[in-house]
């Protein structure tokens, strides 16, 4: 670059840009007239710079063209610049506005086509032409493009189609294949389609589309047609605004193909108009043959494949549901080219086209092609806004959670989406991969949705890893998977029957999963013939002896044959003749060549033409990928980036090598593979070995870790030529890491791969001389290979380690690792048995014998109360962690053998294993797997102790413990523990599904699908057991049933479908009251899978069903041989809610049979019953909402057949109170079924019918359809008679009409037990009974109105809306006067005709606007109130309600006033019940809250978390103002839709909150109390808002319901934490005061860490004063020693000290005495004014005469300094002051003065006014900086650097001392001009003013 040895004079601005500036110039050195682009330094780039050369030395290129020449790069001002021929015209977007006139612009456009021709016949493609580009002079018409900083050469070679990496250019002119949204290379027509773009502007005045963002600008450019010029200019000629439409053509080979051929016709245009003033139409483009060798883009032969393509796309588009689309055949066939075809269509859907190729050399790589194809697609998000980029971020972290990390593994570019992320915790194999899996889904669905589906095209799939293809396979059978459609491209010829890809293919075709097979065939000659006739522009005909030819060479292969047909051109066997304007060939010379018809030869011959160099880099890009960037191939080749961008430059030119920025990519697998050919074998390994090994050395620590797979799939091709020991040892450690990252992203065949290198790489005696490397190696090799499924190998090297292992210790871990695997495996005894063997090692046994086993269980129980201490339960989660390694080693182990144990066939030693985990947590501090044990334990102290209390302790404090510990790998187990082992044993039933809910999550986060499995069939069995109604549990259990077969989890899966099927057969859909089977469903396949998979769960919950349904089918027998069964599998349902229900339901079997028996087997039931009930009863006590129905039930039925009457009758009663207190419909059925057979027995008819009345209205609720039939069966009068037939004849007075019409609406009134419902049905009941047209129910509460429902004739049923209250609302739908009328009367009012005499309530507007003819309004009575009103009108008659239909409505009221309280009733019942599931919920957000905010001090990032989980749990948006010195400053916010957390942004930017405006927050900032607003209005929000936009932001982001409490700590208010809602009433009473409590929280934590920072900044003034002081206190003494010891030396020498000698060293000496006393005297004074004892002597003093003797005083020390005193003081000024401490104030100020500004004159001023005394002070020094003049005046604080000395306490003292006499001290300054020091004092003493210092 020219250095700047000249200077430069700048004229006008020509053109300013965000990243450079063009001035007009003049150079100095030669007064030349020149332009200078100068980049800005603030907005340039380092690519920006690069452009400046490339622009230069593209313009060097175009010397002699009508272009704006360039002449040297330079510098100005040290920034970038370049130097430009001066040219006298001005940008043409300067002329747009108003249209031209079609002559100026025919003339003008001559011109400029001619440029753009010369240019593009130069090889260059400008890419941004537009009027900003084109300099023009108006006066001689000449013209001139410039600004080339963005061209590009256009290559010899056509490039294939393919999308731009890098969209540049400006949005308005940018062609469709620029935007990069299109499957098209970028060349010279895209210049053509941006001169299209600008003659529309000249033309019309206006762009062609108006767009808002870059997005809609390139859908304009893509998808949406311009409206002609024509159209909008209709005085344009029709041939004008044609050409101009096709230039503007969205295909490229629609346009003009040359700049030439367009100048031609414009030429015309302009000679036809010079002539005549108008133009004829003619044909466009008749001379438009390009003499460039460019081959189409289009396709042949193809239509019927692409068309099929494109129905798939739509299918994904439309259903929602995943498919893969396969396209394969031979090498160059066009699978890649037909697929990238539909990037155009998805991208007019606004969707996602990325693209990843796998590659031959690279397929140890896991997941590479997936993280190509996604580095594609979040570059193009990084192009986005700040706001849109936040917006994807904030998706992304809901999506990925704390899992973020697993994918920026293998996608690095997601960390500049996301920030550095945590890394997830290691969790066992099957875990990590389906977490892996859930993640990646999670992953795409953020964005493959319906607004945007995701096409993914995988290409050369015959070269996928394995990872990758297990990963497809998820992708495309699970359900999750949504919008994406999945595009896969292989060469069949390399794919047999074994190959994985055919394998993992049959296995998804097998599942139903989408798949579509496209299978391409060769060209025939008739398609290469069209093709090589566009191509040349030729007839067919002309071309069919060259495509004969072409044919036979190439089969038909479409890459073959562009290739053979370039090579033609290269060699000059195909070229133009520019004199006829056509092609020309010869088909002889063509086969004299004897050119081979081998692809890969061919390739090899185009390459070897290249130069040497070239042909060097190509080989080494060739063995790196397919694709690589500069900066790699710089590095391989051991040379610059210039240099091998320069060498890259040929091949790129010869269309071998595709260059999008910094990234080349090989033209096809052909040429890459001809490239690699170049390179002899026996070199192969050589060159491998120098890449790895320059690759190595280029990065650092990070960074290897980064790329390790391309490190070590470069040093692994070359190992065998590595000899060099410690070369050898640190390439076995790289692949050792390799391996373990490949292991972490679930790849387990590339990490077998790398592990196994790195084992062959180790010397013999490895395990000798590197046992802590060979060990871990092994261990994880050895696991790998057992996940990869080379079990055989895995056996062997298990046996390897165990024989090498040094110690217990690695033994234990080799049989742990082998018991988790064989745990993955279901391999669960031997899992036992291996995990028991390392224990050993430990010195832990687990007993055979089953009595030992027994005595040592009992003896570690009473251990666990021993080892707890004392201590409480709770205090367990606040203990220490372990530390012994062997103790955390026994916990792991006894924690990995606990499940296998409990699954397997020796559940007996599971107490055993579960309390020696306990204790040894108990003793030695816990781990994560503590949290397990603790909730296992849980649930032994329920099934085997009986201690509900201290089980749900327990658990708590596990589930704490885990928060605590952040172990999201067991939060999952520890929940589904909670809610399904122990909380309903001692809290409702209901609180166990926010639990189980919570837990079945946190499964899925941590990839825990087994217990996530577990949760999905218990959480359907609870449903059951809480009485919902049976269709809504088949309908809650789909999606659990969706998961377990989804997630392939057989058993759990067949479990489910049992459960679903029994709830069939209490419906009565199966074949039989007791079986569960139909059409679709048979039981003995059922249980066969989940027996094959010892499932013991789901055999017991099989008997337990069929107990059931025996039992309620009066199948006794049937009943006793399952009741049999479950007793004796019942371990496995230990502590659920199960083994409950089996002791209910088989003491009550017992019972019902017990009178049939003998007297013996009577008492041993009777035992057996006992037993039973002493369970039931000890549960009932412990949770009375739960089991006191199973227990007074069976209580009840002993007294039955103990014949205890009295008993039996209350405990009945007692178990029906309890069952319907409750919501156990199903047991109250039950008990009243029971009750009633008792009664029978006793022959109480009527009250038996009135049981069986019960039960069977009972069970109608429950759904149980087969019990109603049974009952109806056995009890006809039960049975409902059939309703009337239609057709029968109907006779009745009008009294029992009305009478059967109440009945028959009373009896659909009182069905319904859901307010909303009711209101629907009542109205609808009263609008077919009452003869109204219209009808509302209207409530009465505390004397005001408000309509609860309305509906009409009109409309279709009874919407049952809610109305507002407000009496203009009620006003307007009834009349208020009569409301008011009869409830005041409590009487009906009727009015007969309201249109023709209202009566009384003729005032009431309502009449005159609604006008009603018919109007009935009827109080509604409950108890003697009236509760509500029924209003009716009809609009139509007059009449329509008789006085004598007025019984039967009234009737009706009264009904309907039964239900409402009923409606009202059940709706308080279930707002409780939701109420205790919301404080849940509750006390969950303040837990995690309380974590949030303990975790850290620092506070800002704390509250944005904060917010964000606020806004997730509990209000739609959060913020946090805090109130700092008076100015409200935003601390954080967040918004539960990611999309409007910009408008928040917005809403703090444009509208912050000030203190003294009339906001809510301001308000709550200010007085410190909550705010809460319910039900924000319009009118409010306009109140509170500045302007129309200020209000739509508010309304925007959702605020109706608004509540603000303040931060309050230490009686200071703080700030304010704000929520709100979109919904009115969103914040209840409970609400509020977590919300209270959320800021008593925050605030706390914002003061902890202001006073952490207060006093970190005090203990670093304190350090930092002592180190001055100790400075300023040595300077003196150093001085004063060194005078002293002169002295001394002088007269032990017996030298005479001269007199004057003698009189400066004692000066010196005194000098240096009077500094120290004045320093000691300032910390001294600091010291009486911190403790308040600074005593003033006041006396009449002149300041005038004192500020004099202060300035004599100081004379030496001013003099010495330079500096000259003027002093003012017009008269005296005296004043009651302590003149010393004055003096001092004068003294600190002066000294200030001549530090900071010696040389320079000192001005003083005293003067007096209004019974003040003013001193100033002003200097000409160094001033002080704007931010430190606040500060200068504290305690050890200094206004400038350390280095002009001074403690930092005179100012201090000043002003304190100013301060004590009731004045003040002030500055003033301006860096680089001085400062002025003002001290005002008031003359006269005033002790209210000056009372106290301290």
């Amino acid at each position: 670059m020219k250095p700047e040895l000249q200077a430069y004079a700048l004229g006008d601005r020509l053109q300013a840009g965000h990243r450079a500036t063009v001035h007009h110039a003049v150079r100095t050195t030669d007064g030349r007239a020149i332009l200078l682009k100068v980049l800005e330094p603030e907005h340039s780039r380092p690519q920006d710079l690069e452009r400046l050369r490339k622009e230069y030395e593209v313009g060097r290129a175009l010397a002699g063209l009508a272009v704006v020449e360039p002449l040297a790069l330079s510098t100005f001002e040290g920034r970038p610049a370049l130097e430009f021929e001066d040219f006298p015209g001005a940008p043409l977007e300067k002329l747009v506005g108003a249209p031209m006139p079609v002559g100026d612009f025919l003339r003008l456009a001559v011109r400029l086509a001619g440029v753009v021709a010369d240019i593009h016949e130069r090889g260059v493609i400008h890419k941004e032409i537009k009027p900003g580009n084109i300099l023009f002079a108006p006066g001689s018409g000449e013209l001139k493009v410039w600004n080339f900083s963005i061209a590009a050469r256009s290559t010899r070679a056509q490039p294939p189609p393919r999308a731009t990496r890098i969209i540049e250019g400006s949005l308005p002119y940018m062609s469709p294949e620029q935007t990069g949204w299109m499957n098209r290379s970028v060349d010279s027509r895209s210049d053509l389609y941006a001169l299209g773009v600008t003659f529309y502007e000249l033309l019309t005045g206006r762009l062609p589309f108006d767009a808002r963002d870059p997005l809609e600008w390139v859908h304009c450019h893509v998808a949406r047609t311009p409206p002609a010029p024509s159209a909008l200019v209709p005085v344009l000629p029709g041939v004008l605004s044609d050409l101009v439409l096709k230039l503007l053509a969205k295909l490229a080979e629609e346009r003009y193909q040359t700049a030439r051929g367009l100048q031609h016709d414009l030429e015309r245009c302009l000679s036809d108009w010079q002539a005549r003033g108008t133009l004829v139409p003619f044909a466009l483009g008749t001379h438009d043959v390009s003499d460039r060798f460019e081959l189409p883009h289009k396709f042949y032969g193809r239509e019927a494949e692409l068309t099929e393509l494109l129905r798939a796309f739509e299918r994904a588009v439309e259903r929602g549901t995943p498919e893969l689309v396969l396209v394969s055949g031979y090498s160059g066939i066009g699978k890649s080219s037909l697929v990238r075809e539909l990037h155009r269509p998805i991208v007019q859907e606004r969707g996602f086209f990325i693209f990843g190729k796998f590659d031959q050399y690279r397929r140890d790589v896991p997941y590479s092609t997936f993280a190509q194809a996604f580095a594609e697609l979040i570059e193009q998000i990084l192009t986005e806004s700040e706001a849109s980029v936040a917006a994807w971020r904030e998706l992304l972290r809901q999506a990925l959670g704390a899992s973020a990390q697993l994918i920026i593994d293998i996608i690095p570019h997601v960390e500049l989406i996301l920030g550095p992320q945590p890394a997830p915790p290691p969790l066992p194999p099957l875990e990590a991969q389906n977490r892996f899996h859930w993640v990646f889904r999670q992953f795409i669905s953020v964005f493959a949705r319906k607004e945007h589906p995701l096409a993914l095209f995988l290409d050369d799939l015959q070269w996928l890893d394995s990872g990758s293809l297990k990963l497809l396979e998820d992708l495309v059978l699970h359900p999750q998977t949504r919008y994406l459609l999945l595009l896969g491209a292989y060469r069949d010829n390399e794919v047999g029957p074994s190959h994985p890809l055919a394998l993992t293919l049959d296995n998804i075709r097998k599942s139903g999963a989408l798949v579509h097979e496209i299978v391409l065939v060769p060209l025939t000659v008739e398609h290469l013939g069209q093709f090589i006739a566009d191509a040349l522009h030729c007839p067919p005909g002309s071309a069919a002896p060259l495509a004969r030819l072409v044919h036979e060479k190439t089969a038909g292969n479409p890459f073959f044959a562009i290739q053979f047909l370039t090579t033609l051109h290269e060699e000059g066997l195909l070229e133009f003749d520019r004199g006829a304007a056509r092609w020309r060939w010869d088909v002889a010379k063509i086969h004299a060549k004897g050119f081979t018809d081998n692809v890969v030869d061919l390739m090899v011959r185009k390459l070897k033409r290249l130069p040497p160099a070239t042909q060097e880099v190509l080989k080494l890009a060739a063995c790196v990928g397919n694709t690589t960037n500069l900066h790699t191939l710089a590095v391989i080749s051991n040379q610059s980036g210039e240099q091998a961008a320069r060498e890259l430059s040929d091949a790129v030119w010869e269309g071998l090598v595709l260059q999008q920025g910094d990234v080349y990519t090989f033209l096809h697998d052909r040429v890459q593979q001809g490239a690699y050919a170049l390179i002899e074998d026996e070199r192969k390994k050589g060159v491998h070995l120098r890449i790895g090994r320059l690759l190595l050395a280029s990065l650092d620590a990070r960074s290897i870790e980064e790329r390790i797979f391309d490190v070590v799939s470069q040093l692994n091709h070359g190992r065998a030529l590595i000899t060099d020991p410690a070369e050898r040892d640190a390439l076995a450690r790289l692949d050792f890491l390799a391996g373990r990252k490949a292991k972490a992203s679930i790849a387990y065949a590339s990490a077998r791969s790398f592990l196994a290198v790195a084992a062959d790489l180790l010397p013999e005696d490895a395990w000798e001389s590197r046992y802590d490397f060979a060990f871990p190696l092994f261990t994880e090799r050895a696991e790998c290979e057992y996940l990869g499924g080379a079990f055989e190998q895995a056996e062997a090297l298990f046996d390897l380690l165990l024989a090498r292992a040094r110690t217990d210790f690695d033994k234990s871990t080799v049989y742990e690792l082998r018991l988790k695997l064989c745990h993955v495996a279901g391999r669960y005894d031997e899992a036992v048995a291996m995990g028991l063997k390392a224990l050993q090692f430990f010195g832990l046994d687990i007993p055979e014998d089953a009595a030992v086993l027994s005595e040592a269980t009992r003896a570690e129980a009473e251990a666990v109360k021993v080892n707890l201490g004392g201590r409480r339960i709770a205090d367990l989660a606040d203990a220490a962690e372990a530390t012994d390694p062997r103790v955390r080693a026994i916990i792991g182990l006894l924690s990995n053998v606990a499940p296998a144990a409990y699954i397997g066939s020796r559940p007996q030693i599971f107490p055993l294993i579960i309390l020696k985990l306990v204790n040894h947590s108990l003793r030695f501090g816990h781990t994560y797997e503590s949290c397990v044990g603790y909730s296992c334990y849980g649930f032994m102290l329920v099934s085997l102790y009986d201690d509900p209390r201290a089980a749900y302790e327990f658990s708590e404090m596990s589930i704490r413990l885990n928060q605590k510990l952040g172990d999201i790998s067991r939060r999952g187990t520890v929940l589904h523990l909670h809610g399904d082992h122990i909380n309903f044993w001692s809290h409702p039933i209901s609180t166990d599904f926010p639990i189980l809910e919570r837990g079945f999550l946190a499964c899925l986060d941590a990839g825990d699908l087994v217990f996530a499995n577990f949760i999905a069939f218990e959480i359907v069995w609870q449903a059951i057991e809480r009485g919902d109604a049976i269709d809504d549990v088949i309908r809650f259990s789909r999606s659990y049933a969706a998961f377990a077969r989804d997630s392939r989890n057989e058993p759990v899966y067949q479990t489910i479908r049992l459960e679903q099927q029994f709830l069939a057969c209490l419906k009565g859909q199966t074949r039989g009251n007791t079986s569960f089977e139909d059409d679709a469903f048979q039981e003995a396949p059922c249980l066969a899978k989940i027996a094959e998979a010892a499932f013991g769960c789901g055999i017991v919950f099989f008997h337990m069903m069929k107990l059931i349904t025996a039992y309620l089918a009066g199948d006794d027998a049937k009943a006793l041989h399952h009741a049999d069964e479950a007793k004796r599998t019942l371990s496995a349902a230990m502590a659920m809610p199960m083994e409950a229900t089996f002791y209910y339901f088989h003491a009550l079997l017992l019972a019902r049979i017990h009178p049939r028996r003998a007297e013996a087997e009577q008492r041993e039931i009777a035992r057996t019953l006992e037993g039973y009930n002493k369970k039931l009863a000890f549960w009932a006590q412990s949770c009375p909402e739960n089991f006191l129905t199973k227990h007074a039930l069976v209580s009840a039925e002993i007294a039955r057949i103990t014949g205890d009457e009295l008993q039996a009758e209350r405990r009945y009663e007692e178990a029906i109170r309890a069952a319907r207190a409750n919501g156990f419909v199903h047991w109250e059925g039950m008990a009243n079924e029971l009750a009633a057979a008792f009664y029978r027995e006793r022959r109480f008819v009527t009250v038996t019918a009135a049981y069986l009345r019960d039960a069977r209205d009972c069970y109608a609720r429950w759904g149980a359809e087969a019990k109603v039939s049974q009952l109806e069966q056995r009890h006809a009068h039960l049975h409902e008679a059939p309703p009337l037939g239609p057709a029968a004849v109907f006779a009745a007075r009008p009294e029992q009409f009305d009478l059967l019409s109440v009945v028959k609406a009373s009896q659909t009134i009182s069905g319904e037990m859901v307010r909303e419902q009711l209101l629907r049905t009542l109205l609808r009941v009263v609008l077919e009974q009452g003869g109204a047209r219209r009808a509302l129910l209207v409530l009465s509460r505390e004397g005001e109105f408000e309509v609860a429902a309305e509906s009409a004739v009109d409309e279709e049923g009874a919407p049952g809306l809610l109305f507002s209250p407000a009496a203009q609302a009620l006003a307007a739908r009834v009349p208020a006067s009569i409301l008011q009328y009869a409830q005041r009367t409590r009487e009906h009012v009727l009015l007969a005709d309201a249109a023709a005499d209202a009566e009384r309530f003729s005032g009431d507007p309502y009449f005159a606007q609604a006008r009603p003819r018919s109007v009935l309004c009827l109080p509604v009575r409950r108890q003697a109130e009236v509760v509500a009103f029924l209003y009716l009108e009809n609009d139509l008659v007059p009449g329509s309600f008789t006085p004598e239909r007025l019984l039967a409505l009234e009737l009706l009221a009264a009904q309907a006033a039964i239900s409402l309280e009923n409606a009202l009733f059940l709706e308080r019942e279930h707002a409780g019940r939701v109420e205790a599931e919301t404080a849940g919920r509750r006390a969950l957000l303040l837990g995690e809250a309380t974590a949030l905010i303990s975790s850290t001090l620092d506070y800002v990032g704390v509250f944005e978390a904060l917010t964000r989980l606020c806004a997730r749990s509990f209000a739609d948006w959060a913020i946090i103002d805090l109130n700092e010195g008076g100015t409200v400053v935003r601390l954080a916010g967040a918004h539960r839709d990611p999309r409007k957390e910009p408008l928040l942004r917005e809403l703090a930017e444009r509208y912050p909150a000030r203190i003294g405006t009339a906001t809510p927050v301001t308000s709550v900032l200010q007085c410190g109390a909550i705010l809460h607003l319910p039900d924000l209005s319009d009118e409010q929000i306009r109140s509170y808002t500045l302007d129309e936009h200020h209000a739509a932001l508010i309304h925007q982001i959702g605020t109706r319901s608004v509540l603000i409490v303040p931060l309050v700590a230490r009686d200071t208010p703080l700030g304010a934490l704000t929520f709100a809602a979109a919904s009115p009433h969103w914040f209840g009473t409970a609400d509020v005061e977590l919300a209270v409590e959320l800021g008593r929280r925050a605030a706390l934590a914002i003061d902890n860490a202001r006073l952490l920072a207060e006093t970190q900044r005090a203990l670093r003034l304190r350090e930092e004063f002592l180190t001055v002081a100790s400075h300023e206190l040595r300077t003196p003494v150093t001085s004063l020693r060194l005078s002293v010891e002169g002295l001394l030396r002088a007269a032990s020498a017996g030298r005479t000290v001269s007199a004057e000698l003698l009189n400066r060293s004692l000066s010196r000496v005194l000098s240096r005495a009077d500094r120290l006393e004045q320093l000691t005297g300032e910390i001294l004074d600091v010291a009486r004014i911190a403790q308040g004892r600074l005593e003033l002597k006041r006396g009449e003093v002149e300041l005038g005469a004192l500020v004099r003797r202060v300035v004599e005083r100081l004379e030496p020390e001013l003099t010495a300094a330079r500096c000259r005193v003027s002093f003012t003081c017009a008269a005296p000024v005296v004043g009651q002051w302590d003149a010393a401490l004055l003096a001092q104030v004068v003294t600190h100020v002066l000294h200030n003065a001549l530090k900071f500004g010696p040389g320079k004159p000192i001005e003083v001023f005293v003067g007096g006014e209004a019974g003040s005394a003013r001193l100033v002070v002003r200097d000409h020094g160094i001033g002080i900086a704007p931010e430190q003049q606040g500060r200068i005046f504290e305690r050890f604080e200094r206004g400038v650097s350390k280095n002009y000395g001074g403690m930092g306490l005179g100012l201090y003292i000043s002003r304190r001392i100013a301060e004590s006499h009731g004045g003040s001290i002030q500055v003033q300054s301006v860096p680089g001009v001085g400062s002025t020091f003002t001290i005002t004092l008031p003359c006269v003493w005033q002790p209210a003013l000056t009372a106290s210092l301290g």
